[in-house]
C-alpha cells in the first residue's frame, strides 16, 4: 500500500512539475511575440535613422556641389561683366574716333567750300577787271580813265 502511495505521490509530483513548467513556459511564450514585434520596430527605426543619415550626407554633398557651382558661376559672371565693360569702353573709343573723323571731315568740307567761294570771288573779280579793261580799251574813253584804272591795279 505504501508503494502505491509512493507512486501516487510521485505521479502527482510529476504532474505538478509538468503543470508548473507549463504555467511558467506559457507566459514566456506569450512574451515572445511582443519581443519579436519590438525587435522588428527597432530594426525599422534603425533603418529609418540610416536613411536619415544618408539623406543628410546627400544634402551636405549637394550643398558643397552647389556652392562650388555657384562660385564657378559667379566667377564666370564677373568675367563676362569685365568683358562687357571692356567692349563698351572699346565702343566708346570707336564712337569718339568716329566723331573726331566726322569733325575733321566737316572742317575739310568747310575749308573746301571757303576755297571754292574764294575762287569764285577771284573769278568774279577777274571777270569784272576783264570787262572794265575791255570798256577802257575802247577808243571813245578819255585818257584820264586809263590812269585811274592803272592806279587801281
Amino acid at each position: 500500500h505504501l508503494t502505491n502511495l509512493h507512486q501516487l505521490f510521485m505521479s502527482l509530483q510529476h504532474t505538478n512539475l509538468h503543470q508548473l513548467h507549463t504555467n511558467l513556459y506559457q507566459p514566456l511564450t506569450n512574451l515572445h511575440q511582443p519581443l519579436t514585434n519590438l525587435h522588428q520596430h527597432l530594426t525599422n527605426l534603425l533603418q529609418h535613422l540610416t536613411n536619415l543619415h544618408q539623406l543628410h550626407t546627400n544634402l551636405h554633398q549637394l550643398s558643397l556641389s552647389l556652392q562650388h557651382t555657384n562660385l564657378h558661376q559667379l566667377h564666370t559672371n564677373r568675367h563676362q561683366l569685365h568683358t562687357s565693360q571692356l567692349l563698351h569702353h572699346i565702343s566708346q573709343n570707336q564712337l569718339h574716333m568716329n566723331l573726331h573723323q566726322l569733325l575733321m571731315s566737316l572742317h575739310q568740307l568747310h575749308t573746301s567750300q571757303f576755297l571754292h567761294l574764294t575762287n569764285q570771288d577771284q573769278l568774279h573779280m577777274s571777270q569784272q577787271l576783264k570787262s572794265t579793261n575791255q570798256l577802257l580799251t575802247k577808243p571813245d574813253y578819255p585818257a584820264a580813265l586809263y590812269v585811274c584804272v592803272y592806279a587801281i591795279e
